[in-house]
């Protein structure tokens, strides 16, 4: 598999990581396009969206939003 770890960084939160199995890649700010839908109920994405030249939505990763949340919990592995 192609699975990675995205870690967070630590200027937010320390030793916090994701286990991702797909990973699109980063957009260039240039291409894509503001949109006006805001997501306020989402505990892990901001209000900014965009779309891009070929239609598909981009929501913003809001880390510290996620990581202050209730809701989020990080699982553990053990050995």
């Amino acid at each position: 598999t192609n699975t990675r770890i995205l870690f967070i960084n630590k200027s937010i939160i320390s030793n916090v990581g994701f286990v991702v199995d797909k990973l699109i890649g980063l957009r260039s700010a240039e291409s894509l396009k503001p949109l006006e839908t805001a997501r306020e109920d989402e505990i892990c994405f901001s209000s900014m969206r965009y779309e891009d030249e070929e239609k598909k939505q981009w929501s913003v990763l809001d880390c510290r939003k996620m990581v202050n949340s209730r809701v989020f919990e990080m699982p553990y592995a053990t050995a």
